[in-house]
C-alpha cells in the first residue's frame, strides 16, 4: 500500500496514504503507541512479497519470522491483475494465500485489504482479482477491508488523490479498530 500519487506522471508517493490515514485514526483513538508502517513497495504484486523480489524486502517467511509486527496488513491486487505481469488469478489465489497463511504461521494477526476501484478500461481484470480476494478472505476467515465499489477519484484510472487514500485509510482504521483495541489492554 505504498500509496502512489495518481496526480503525478511520475512514481511520486501521495502526501496521505492508506497507511498512514489509518495510522492517524488509530491514534486519535488509542493514542501514540499505535504505528504503522509503510513497508509498500511501488510495483510489487503477491508473487514478489513472497519470493522477497520486490527490491525491499526477504523472502515472506524470513520477513514475518523477523518481524516485530504484531498486525500485518496487505494489499495485493492491482500490480497482480495487471496483464503486464502475467499472473493468473490461481496464481494470485495461491500467493494470497501463502501470504495470510505464513503472516499466521508467525503468530501475525492479518488484515487483506481490497483496493481502490480502478479504469477497467486500463486493468479490466482487476474486479476478478478482487473477487479472489474476498474468497481466500471468506476461506480463511480473514478480516476484509472494503475499498472496491466504494467513490475513487483516480486522476491516472488507476492511483487515487490524497482523499481517496484518506478514506480507504478511515475504512482500514475502521476495520482494524477491535483488534488493536484488543492488543493495548
Amino acid at each position: 500500500m505504498w500509496g502512489q500519487d495518481g496526480k503525478k506522471p511520475s512514481v511520486v508517493q501521495a502526501s496521505v496514504t492508506q497507511p498512514s490515514n489509518a495510522q492517524a485514526v488509530l491514534r486519535a483513538g488509542y493514542g501514540q503507541t499505535v504505528t504503522v508502517a509503510n513497508e509498500g513497495v511501488p510495483g510489487t504484486t503477491a508473487v514478489n512479497l513472497v519470493l522477497g523480489t520486490d527490491g525491499k524486502h526477504l523472502p515472506w517467511t524470513q520477513q514475518m519470522a523477523n518481524s516485530t509486527a504484531q498486525i500485518v496488513v496487505v494489499n495485493f491486487c492491482i500490480n497482480d491483475s495487471n496483464p503486464a505481469f502475467k499472473e493468473s488469478t490461481e496464481t494470485y489465489r495461491a500467493f494470497l494465500s501463502q501470504i495470510v497463511n505464513t503472516a499466521r504461521g508467525a503468530g501475525k494477526v492479518i488484515f487483506l485489504v481490497e483496493p481502490n476501484t480502478v479504469d477497467s478500461s486500463i486493468l479490466p481484470a482487476t474486479a476478478q482479482y478482487v473477487t479472489v480476494m474476498r474468497e481466500v478472505a471468506a476461506q480463511l476467515n480473514v478480516p476484509l477491508v472494503a475499498n472496491w465499489g466504494y467513490p475513487a477519484v483516480t486522476p491516472d484510472g488507476i492511483h487515487p488523490d490524497a482523499p481517496t487514500y484518506a478514506s480507504m485509510g478511515e475504512r482500514m482504521a475502521e476495520t482494524m479498530w477491535a483488534t488493536v483495541g484488543s492488543m493495548l489492554r
